[in-house]
């Protein structure tokens, strides 16, 4: 696989802190990549978002009173690795869920059930993952929960169940370590 200069990237996974082959520089830690909202609302500016969007913290948002999303964790395990990329994306819930969920965030949630959602991120590097349906499920205190796909052919299900190539890692975190996304 080569990068974005022409260089010949290595098909294993660097180890921190590591030079990159793209930029030359030295990064302390592999990263993950986060989103700080859902799609849906990221979509919205102005007086509309002011409207539509209640913000409840940094991992709860309502948009018009009548969708719900709860940040967790997704991850993709690395084939040949024991190490997974993790994604910080949204989940919806439904209301009665939110509701729980949300008196009771602060509490220890591990022995809670899977809850149903719809995943609420496109992921880099996927086919449209909006809506991809997901189960989730709480942790431990001052724990986001963590997302599980549903079972199904989309790539980014077949990457969580069976693993992604350190190619592919690259080719998502490449943008990570070099700019912004959102």
């Amino acid at each position: 696989m080569l990068g974005l200069c022409g260089e010949e990237m290595k098909a294993e996974l660097p180890k921190p802190p590591f030079k990159c082959p793209e930029c030359n520089r030295v990064h302390e830690e592999l990263p993950d990549v986060g989103y700080r909202e859902p799609y849906y609302t990221h979509e919205l500016s102005g007086r509309e978002r002011t409207a539509r969007v209640q913000p409840i913290g940094m991992d709860l948002f309502i948009l018009d009173n009548e969708h719900f999303f709860v940040r967790g964790v997704l991850l993709l395990p690395i084939k040949n690795t024991s190490s997974s990329l993790g994604f910080g994306v949204w989940s919806t819930l439904s209301k009665p869920n939110f509701s729980r969920y949300a008196e009771h965030f602060d509490d220890d949630l591990s022995a809670w059930g899977p809850m149903f959602g719809y995943l609420s991120n496109q992921i880099p590097g996927y086919p449209d993952t909006l809506a991809l349906p997901l189960a989730v499920q709480t942790q431990g205190k001052g724990l986001r929960p963590k997302f599980r796909l549903e079972n199904g052919q989309h790539p980014l299900i077949q990457d969580q169940r069976e693993g992604m190539s350190v190619e592919k890692w690259w080719e998502i975190v490449g943008p990570v370590l070099h700019g912004p996304t959102d």
